[in-house]
């Protein structure tokens, strides 16, 4: 047979688009999450499940919006998330995570995270598990997604603008004694964030002293803890920015408080504070113009959209 000499070679220009389409793999990269596993990502994937709501907000970050193929119900930033097909809240739906063909789930840790991500070993989908206890370690999240998504130089610069706003604020902070700030994530019970959270280090970056909960991330802790520690400032999470003159008429009667005579009660938007994402840093900085540190430098994104600095694209970058 003489098949082999009737086949022409492809033109140039035909191996060029060839080329740009279906670039040359780069080396395997090795992953390692923060639930203990390890993932060998062959190439970058495409097609990403996000149910975390931080995750899908530094995913937009990255500009890699059109990679994401689906969302949890909680995923509402930015604006272009919200138009994600949803794959459910605290229990994702695995039917429909399965029907979108993610070639990379990401969530948060805990147990139910390594629930979840066993379950997506066994239907050959891989999961990686993240949960930062710290702002320097949300970064470092950042930069291992964009290893992870081909994104290294996108990753990098966000990181360098993410840092240099942190080194503003804590440049700034006056010196001496730090008030006694209290952030309750919860208040039926009490929650409120320990040395195991990154909410704790958001607190002390923005120049508070946070009530020592030890080294678990949410502790409860009762009012009769709340009295002892005397806070001068109380953050509440809360979805509107008038919680905090809402809860002073429930608060009135805990005049032995300091944040109570001040009325210096402050409530801030939950999807800002709550998610480590690329956002932190603007958590820093509305939490530290809150403890009236250096009014004159800090201009709170909660204030102008919860967006601060950080751009967020609807799609991928060009």
């Amino acid at each position: 047979m003489r098949v082999a000499s009737s086949i022409r070679p492809l033109s140039p220009l035909i191996l060029f688009i060839l080329c740009a389409v279906f670039p040359a793999h780069a080396e395997p990269l090795t992953i390692h999450d923060d639930l203990g596993r390890t993932h060998v990502f062959p190439q970058p994937p495409r097609r990403i499940v996000s149910i975390s709501p931080g995750l899908t907000e530094t995913l937009f970050a990255l500009g890699l919006g059109d990679a994401v193929v689906g969302v949890s119900d909680f995923c509402d930033f930015p604006e272009a998330a919200r138009a994600k097909p949803k794959v459910g809240g605290v229990s994702p739906n695995i039917e429909v995570i399965v029907g979108l063909r993610p070639d990379l789930v990401l969530g948060t840790g805990g147990i139910g995270m390594r629930e979840f991500a066993a379950r997506m070993d066994r239907l050959g989908i891989p999961a990686l598990g993240f949960e930062p206890t710290s702002i320097d370690a949300v970064f470092d999240r950042i930069l291992r997604l964009g290893a992870i998504t081909d994104r290294r130089p996108q990753a990098q610069k966000l990181v360098e603008g993410l840092q240099d706003r942190l080194d503003t604020v804590t440049s700034r902070r006056p010196t001496g004694s730090s008030p006694r700030v209290l952030y309750l994530v919860d208040e039926d019970p009490y929650i409120t964030v320990g040395r195991g959270s990154f909410l704790y280090d958001v607190l002390i970056k923005a120049g508070g002293r946070p009530f020592d909960g030890g080294t678990t991330g949410y502790p409860r802790i009762g009012m009769e803890a709340i009295v002892g520690f005397d806070p001068e400032v109380i953050f509440f999470a809360d979805d509107t920015p008038d919680g905090g003159e809402r809860r002073l008429t429930t608060w009135r009667r805990w005049k032995t408080i300091s944040a109570v005579r001040s009325g210096r009660l402050y409530a801030i938007l939950r999807g800002l504070v709550n998610r480590p994402g690329p956002r932190i840093v603007d958590a820093v900085e509305v939490i530290a113009d809150k403890l009236h540190l250096s009014p004159d430098v800090f201009h709170p994104p909660f204030e102008k959209g919860g967006q601060g600095g950080i751009s967020q694209p609807g799609g991928s970058s060009p």
